[in-house]
């Protein structure tokens, strides 16, 4: 691959000098897991400094909670490789409802459910439980639901061969890409809930969904290769935008830089239009928002889970020239964000009606 465009992102990079201490506990707590047995794949996993990430983007938050946060980043490694090895949608389908009935009743799988993860998960969602609020830990499970029903779909797709079309990969990578979970978790890591009507509000859930899928497409430019290695890229923009085009991986992946750039100013747009009404939680939610956002690029080009990376530039000042030139199955999601800037007014504003 060669050197990529810049990536826009205007948020500095937050650095907490104590983050590594953030990885220790998550690291020997999954190396109790028994999965992956292969030594080099559990040194990919252990080697993503996950709670280290956590800790600079949540830096106010619990303690507890952020080495939580590292554990849970690990299992969800761990479960998504697990995932990527079914050979069946059957064995999807399963794999989803067995971890959803975990995070909705508390009850610890079956053991007939044969998933070698399965204790570390519960233990995870039982302490997660344990210290978020009842709506924060709904929250929580509602955006695994939408990540447990998009398993076996990616699942037809990457075991029939398939790339997912362009047109179908922002609504399946919005919910693959875990980043609406990740956005509940920096409630939780804070101890602050966001109230529902600041949570719910058209403007607040675009945000959401479009940094989201900034984060999902950070992981996509940066995983393409072990993706193909092994065996996974189904549900890739890079892949689509080749697939869809006929294009080759440099300029794909160059587009799909120019595809995160058109949409971070979206983000910037919906994100000034949020913060004009946001009570305390909802503006401690966009700092950490803008730290996430601003430690994914950092954190995926130094991640050996990755493999050698090419330079990441970032850039504060959003490109010059055209943006996207082959991402039009887009424009129709891009027009549905921004339609809430103009129909939807502030969040707190709503409030006072």
């Amino acid at each position: 691959m060669t050197d990529l465009p810049a990536f826009h992102c205007p948020f500095p990079v937050a650095v907490r000098p104590d983050a590594l201490e953030f990885d220790d506990r998550p690291n020997r707590w999954i190396d109790g897991c028994p999965v992956p047995t292969d030594p080099t794949a559990r040194a990919r996993i252990r080697s993503t400094h996950s709670g280290a990430f956590v800790a600079c983007a949540s830096p106010d938050g619990v303690p507890e909670r952020l080495e939580w946060g590292g554990r849970w980043f690990l299992i969800g490694f761990t479960v998504d490789d697990w995932i990527e090895s079914l050979t069946t949608v059957e064995e999807a389908v399963a794999v989803g409802c067995a971890l959803q009935r975990v995070l909705e009743t508390g009850a610890d799988p079956a053991p007939a459910d044969g998933l070698p993860f399965a204790r570390h998960f519960a233990e995870m969602a039982r302490d997660c439980r344990s210290f978020a609020t009842d709506t924060q830990y709904s929250r929580f499970t509602a955006a695994y639901r939408a990540y447990h029903q998009g398993i076996p779909l990616e699942a037809a797709y990457r075991i029939a061969g398939r790339t997912v079309p362009l047109a179908e990969h922002v609504s399946l990578r919005n919910w693959l890409c875990g980043a609406p979970i990740v956005c509940v978790a920096l409630e939780i890591y804070n101890d602050m809930e966001i109230p529902g009507h600041e949570h719910d509000h058209p403007a607040t859930s675009a945000l959401r969904e479009a940094a989201g899928l900034l984060l999902g497409w950070a992981n996509d430019i940066c995983s393409l290769g072990k993706d193909i290695e092994d065996g996974g890229g189904a549900n890739n923009l890079v892949a689509a935008l080749m697939d869809h085009h006929g294009l080759d991986v440099a300029p794909a992946t160059a587009e799909a830089v120019a595809v995160w750039n058109h949409t971070m100013g979206i983000v910037l747009r919906l994100r000034e239009r949020v913060a004009a009404g946001a009570g305390p939680a909802l503006e401690r939610f966009l700092r950490d928002l803008d730290n996430t956002l601003a430690n994914t690029i950092h954190w995926h080009a130094n991640n050996p889970r990755y493999g050698d990376l090419p330079p990441m530039a970032v850039a504060a000042e959003p490109p010059a020239g055209p943006g996207p030139r082959h991402a039009a199955p887009l424009e129709a999601w891009w027009t549905r964000l921004t339609s809430v800037l103009d129909a939807a007014p502030a969040p707190a504003a709503q409030r006072a009606v």
